[in-house]
């Protein structure tokens, strides 16, 4: 069957769109990150989708849901379209070399859809399975592969018994490995002299037209037999450079050919410029040759083609007449296996819950005191050090995890930048600002978090562990050393959901009890095993083998490994570690010399100084050194050695930072009470279901986060009104806070009162409970529990406020634990304390005014008008009033005065109107998605709004 132009297979996935379930439609459109992906495109219709997905971005963005496994077996159907049709032809306008990545590349805006016809390259389904069976993979998981991808259009819609996949597919399936046919690369890189020069080589003889020359030149090399004849005629060079060429990639640099304009003379343009080349010139031999009879011999043969300026193609004839038949692949239908997998202890469930409940009392406090004492904001942006190192000082938190409550809360809705003023209006007819200048701004609490501050210790976490799955960015990650981490940073990282979806979906797949150990090799290996559930992650992992990876000087050894340890950062982590698990420094220094003297710096050992060395890696040889030299505590310090923070050369720098992004995320989701022991809790689990509904899909919107989170409702009905359209995000939101509800328990309502006068709450206080503690008392400790300490300054606190000893001893024997009585030591300590308090009587007063003119203060305390002030004058000069200083600026200036604010310094006062709380960053997610900061009138918010007008359009017709 042949198609024009991708109409056929445009008109086949039209009609299978047109029949997809609305839910099912919607989802598509998500996982093609539309309608945002479309820009100003309007989609009008199912033929103008259908043309839209098999772009090739639009095709890419499809491709990135895949695992490895899925990507195996749809590159193995362009693998097989290309035994059977070769290579495709590129349109004109990509008549140069251009290679694709074996995975899409975040950001990737290819536009190359275009010259391939995917009905015109059908491969049979039972030739595919026959052949895949072959090389191991089960006829059942390759049916359901082929469904999975039917299911994400990624395997288009075909006549029976065929399989169709988007032209992007082809392009990947040639790769670096495949040229272009000789044809094609004939016709675009000489003219007539050049092909019938190689056709007089070949023997074809040098009195043939164009036309005759070309399709004799092609008939030779398109015969597998006559190449392989050929080539064992040629020179050893020309071997040589086939065997770099045959597997891939098929270009080679060598000064061979000139352009014409070069051999012309012809140097630069009518200006006087150099000219350089472009595509389209063409190309013919260098006189005297390249100088190496290798690539001359293919050169004469048109087995290398010029592509580009001293650039040659190997054509994918002789590339598949050499390389002959291929194996079926191996299908990677299961994930990279972990094998550092110890036992979980039987109390790691509830170290999870434990960390999980103080996760949520620790951003309840920073919070809280964000609430009392806004932070500024940068101009520059993000959070100065001090403000975030006053915060948590202040909640007595470490401000790694301050900066990470922040940036979640600010995620999650519950904070928001707030501007001090308001900005210039804009004037003039180019609407102008009257200054550039950014105004001042802080960082507030939003309505939303009064009633999160009610919450249960669950649904105070269930916003932010859901901001924390979605959010593009490892916010504990901090890769630039030279810069001090600052909180409220704009979330950039394409890869950060990708890697915690891979990590989490790695981890789920680990047996029943078993977790993963924290070792530099244990989390390479898990980085692997994500790399295979998330293969984008690929882009950022490098091999030896790869053409950009560094070039090694040799296998690394343990004294490279040495080398790098005692560098000045590793070595002083180094030290701190041993100091932290009680290895004497004494020892650490001797191993570290013993260890110098056993090792040459290579990495070689200059005797065989540790048996079966090179049988090891070369941390394993430093552990047994260290063993065999009676250093056990050196040894036990080694082998739980994190290599992370080690350059140690055999990686490129890319797969390092992505090393330690995944440490990073580790320790966030610990943090969370997500992992414990290097295994989901059922939390984590919960969030890893989350993410697999699509929930990162929808970011900025954070699926979870405008549910109530006081709400004691159950199932999908109580996680938010904007999840109503999208029932799989809802079970999964309802998953994740019915898993945390199960794994924090109900918050501490009682305290155990000692006779040391401290209060001890265990697991999370309620928050009326932990507002009544500290009200009379101090926090001592926290952890598994919360102390406070009740001292006379406390007690002072709250009598201050108006409660009396009877009304602060009722309240406390009110949340006694069991109903036992307060201790005697605490009772006589809050009666004595009340006893003293208010012996000096100050008169209550709201406000007092002020005046030199003696006799508008008698003026004022005299008018009918402001009686309701009850004004009292108690000097010449001054007058009290029993209103707040608001109602009685208010009542004078009713009356008709001009009085003005003084602050007790003094100085008048600017009277600026309350800004406690900011307007929540968070959009729902059917709210609108603007192209580039607009929204533009006419174009769908969202992908369910698309998906119902295409169905209404179809309705109309």
């Amino acid at each position: 069957m042949s198609g024009s132009s991708g109409i056929a297979s445009v008109a086949a996935l039209e009609q299978w769109l047109a029949g997809l379930a609305p839910e099912r439609l919607t989802t598509l459109l998500e996982e093609r990150e539309l309608p945002r992906a479309a820009g100003y495109e309007r989609i009008t219709g199912f033929g103008v989708l259908a043309a839209h997905l098999l772009t090739d971005p639009s095709v890419a963005a499809g491709m990135l849901s895949l695992d490895a496994a899925h990507w195996d077996l749809l590159e193995a159907v362009g693998t097989r379209a290309m035994e059977q049709y070769g290579p495709p032809r590129r349109p004109p306008a990509q008549n140069t070399y251009a290679p694709m990545n074996t995975y899409p590349r975040f950001g990737d805006g290819d536009e190359r859809s275009g010259g391939i016809e995917p009905y015109d390259r059908l491969v049979p389904e039972d030739d595919l399975l026959n052949w895949l069976q072959e090389g191991g993979a089960s006829l059942s998981w390759l049916k359901s592969g082929l469904a999975r991808l039917r299911e994400q259009a990624l395997l288009l819609p075909a006549p029976d018994g065929q399989l169709a996949v988007p032209a992007r597919v082809h392009r990947l399936a040639a790769g670096q490995v495949h040229g272009r046919r000789v044809d094609e690369l004939l016709t675009g890189a000489f003219n007539a002299p050049e092909v019938r020069r190689i056709a007089a080589t070949l023997g074809l003889g040098d009195k043939l037209s164009r036309g005759a020359a070309q399709e004799g030149i092609t008939a030779v090399l398109g015969d597998p037999q006559r190449v392989r004849a050929l080539v064992e005629q040629a020179p050893r060079e020309a071997h040589d450079l086939l065997e770099h060429l045959v597997p891939g990639p098929p270009l080679m640099h060598t000064h061979c050919f000139v352009s014409r304009y070069e051999s012309m003379g012809i140097a630069s343009n009518a200006y006087g410029s150099t000219r350089r080349w472009h595509p389209g010139d063409k190309f013919t031999f260098r006189d005297g040759g390249s100088g190496d009879a290798g690539t001359d011999w293919l050169a004469a043969r048109g087995m290398v083609v010029p592509v580009g300026p001293d650039l040659v193609e190997l054509c994918y004839e002789v590339g598949h007449a050499l390389r002959g038949p291929q194996p079926s692949p191996t299908m990677r239908t299961t994930p990279p296996p972990l094998t550092a997998t110890p036992a979980l202890p039987s109390s790691w469930q509830d170290e999870g819950s434990i960390a999980a409940g103080a996760a949520a009392w620790r951003a309840e406090l920073v919070l809280r005191e964000l609430a009392t004492a806004p932070v500024a904001i940068r101009k520059t942006g993000g959070i100065a050090v001090r403000e975030t190192r006053r915060l948590a000082k202040a909640a007595g938190a470490s401000e790694v995890d301050t900066r990470l409550w922040l940036d979640l809360a600010v995620n999650a809705g519950l904070a928001a930048p707030k501007a001090d003023e308001e900005a210039p209006a804009a004037r003039g007819r180019g609407r102008r600002t009257a200054s550039r200048t950014k105004p001042s701004a802080r960082l507030l609490p939003t309505s939303a978090y009064d009633t999160w501050a009610r919450a249960t210790p669950a649904g105070k976490l269930l916003p932010l562990v859901a901001a924390w799955a979605v959010v593009p960015e490892v916010l504990t990650c901090w890769p630039d050393a030279d810069e001090p981490p600052v909180a409220l940073v704009s979330p950039s990282d394409g890869y950060a959901v990708p890697l915690r979806r891979g990590l989490l979906a790695a981890l789920a797949a680990l047996p029943d009890g078993h977790g993963t150990q924290a070792t530099g090799e244990a989390r390479r290996a898990l980085l692997e095993c994500a790399a295979w559930f998330q293969p984008a992650l690929y882009d950022l992992m490098t091999t030896p083998d790869e053409p950009d990876a560094p070039e090694a000087d040799g296998p690394y050894g343990a004294g490279d490994l040495l080398a790098d340890l005692t560098d000045p950062e590793p070595l002083e982590q180094l030290a701190l570690r041993a100091d932290e698990n009680g290895v004497p420094l004494g020892d650490l220094a001797a191993f570290l010399e013993l260890a110098r003297e056993r090792f040459t710096t290579d990495g070689q050992s200059e005797t065989p100084a540790v048996a079966g060395a090179d049988e090891h890696s070369p941390l394993e040889q430093l552990i047994t050194l260290a063993k065999t030299a009676g250093l056990g505590k050196v040894a036990d310090l080694l082998a739980g050695l994190d290599l992370d923070y080690v350059d140690t050369g055999d990686d490129h720098d890319t797969t390092h930072a992505l090393l330690q992004r995944l440490r990073a995320t580790l320790d966030e989701a610990e943090l969370l009470g997500l992992i414990a022991h290097g295994a989901l809790t059922d939390a984590g689990r919960a969030v890893h279901a989350l993410l697999e509904a699509g929930a990162h899909r929808h970011y900025p919107s954070v699926p979870g986060a405008h549910a109530d989170p006081a709400s004691e409702g159950t199932g999908a009905a109580a996680v938010g009104a904007d999840l109503a359209g999208h029932p799989h995000l809802a079970a999964a939101v309802a998953g994740l806070r019915d898993s945390l509800r199960a794994t924090l328990p109900e918050p501490s309502t009682t305290a155990h009162f000692q006779a040391d006068a401290t209060a001890t709450v265990t697991g999370a206080p309620a928050t009326e409970l932990a507002e009544l503690l500290t009200a009379v008392g101090d926090i001592e400790s926290e952890g598994h529990a919360v102390v406070w300490r009740i001292t006379p300054a406390s007690l002072r606190r709250a009598l201050d406020t108006g409660w009396s000893a009877d009304d602060i001893l009722e309240r406390l024997q009110a949340v006694c634990a069991n109903g036992t009585r307060l201790p005697q030591p605490l009772t006589y300590t809050i009666k004595d304390t009340a006893r003293t308090h208010g012996r000096l009587r100050v008169v209550r007063s709201a406000c007092c005014i002020r005046s030199d003119d003696t006799a508008l203060i008698t003026e004022i305390t005299r008018a009918k008008s402001l009686a309701a002030l009850a004004l009292r004058r108690i000097a010449p000069t001054v007058a009290i009033s029993t209103a707040p200083p608001e109602t009685t600026l208010s009542a004078l200036r009713q009356a008709g005065y001009a009085p003005v604010l003084e602050a007790e310094t003094g100085t008048t006062v600017i009277e600026r109107a309350p800004a406690d709380r900011a307007t929540s960053t968070v959009p729902t997610l059917d709210q609108a998605h603007p192209q580039y900061g607009q929204r533009t009138k006419g174009l769908p918010s969202s992908a369910a709004e698309l998906a119902q007008q295409l169905i209404k359009a179809k309705a109309r017709r």
